[in-house]
């Protein structure tokens, strides 16, 4: 019968991942992330009012990009998993805005 440390171990190793994996998917998700021209309209979008600290609603860029509300937010889920855009509710509507450091690891 084995131990019971060993056969944990046996079965929680190929979960583990090196810093570099770790590094290795995360630029894979940001990659995927901006993949879509859709979603890198999304993001120039979202960056137009950065120096102004300007957040966009889902309606607001429904209106401006030609897009329906469930379109622009399975795109904006995506961006937000990727950790490119964060979002704040502010009354019923969440309000997005772009985190632009994540986007320095690719210049």
């Amino acid at each position: 019968m084995p131990e019971a440390g060993k056969s944990k171990r046996k079965i929680l190793q190929p979960m583990l991942k090196t810093e570099k994996q770790n590094d290795s998917a995360n630029e894979a998700q940001l990659f995927a992330a901006l993949g879509g021209n859709t979603r890198l309209q999304l993001i120039n979008r979202l960056g137009e009012g950065q120096g102004k600290n300007r957040r966009n609603s889902i309606s607001g860029l429904c209106s401006s990009m030609k897009l329906s509300r469930q379109g622009v937010t399975k795109h904006l889920r995506v961006l937000k998993n990727a950790g490119i855009v964060k979002s704040t509710k502010v009354g019923r509507e969440p309000q997005f805005l772009l985190v632009p450091e994540t986007l320095t690891p690719l210049q």
